[in-house]
């Protein structure tokens, strides 16, 4: 597989629960998001209640409109597992999918939010088969499939850049190529033709 490396921002990253989705804002940013955390209850700590966003100045906000349990590619709520959520390393903006309609938006620590503007997940997988992740600044969306490949066989789809902004889709990443993450230039900087923003080499 071809990885590609580029200038790595510090990113958000979800895993089991309870588990926090890490940011490090700028030391001046009293009120930006440190990390989002989600309780685990009962002996097998399965995740429950809101996602929680912790602020660098000590408070605490509830993300009540963000999906703490994903739905499957049929719909069904999976209990065990936690749906995506991610924090850009500013602490300014996140990433979730909404309770309501189950859409993939990014929301502004001011109020304001943006919806994708694409079905996220694709039609046949489900929000457990995605992982988010925002540029430093939050202007940027990528949305990962996991896995090499999907239920028939075929290579995975590939990782769709997103401009935050408008909700619609910059370019692709192949499925074979890694996105490590975004380069603090990402809003000024361009890759070949047919390509999401950012600087990006291959090895």
């Amino acid at each position: 597989m071809r990885v590609t490396a580029m200038s790595v921002a510090a990113l958000a990253m979800i895993a089991c629960t309870p588990l926090p989705a890490l940011a490090h804002p700028a030391h001046g940013d009293a009120d930006a998001v440190r990390y989002a955390w989600v309780r685990g209850c009962g002996v097998q700590a399965k995740p429950c209640g809101d996602w929680i966003l912790f602020r660098r100045h000590g408070s605490r906000t509830r993300l009540r409109d963000a999906r703490v349990k994903p739905l499957s590619d049929k719909g069904k709520t999976l209990n065990d597992d936690l749906a995506p959520l991610s924090v850009s390393d500013d602490g300014r903006r996140v990433a979730y999918f909404r309770k309501g309609d189950g859409r993939l938006v990014v929301r502004e620590l001011g109020g304001g939010v943006h919806v994708i503007a694409d079905e996220v997940p694709a039609r046949g997988y489900g929000m457990g088969d995605v992982r988010t992740m925002l540029s430093q600044d939050g202007t940027r969306l990528a949305v990962d499939y996991v896995g090499e490949y999907d239920r028939g066989g075929k290579p995975k789809r590939p990782t769709d850049i997103y401009d935050v902004a408008t909700g619609t889709k910059l370019g692709s990443i192949p499925w074979d190529v890694t996105l490590s993450g975004f380069s603090p230039a990402t809003a000024t900087r361009s890759w070949p033709p047919g390509r999401a923003s950012g600087p990006a080499s291959t090895s």
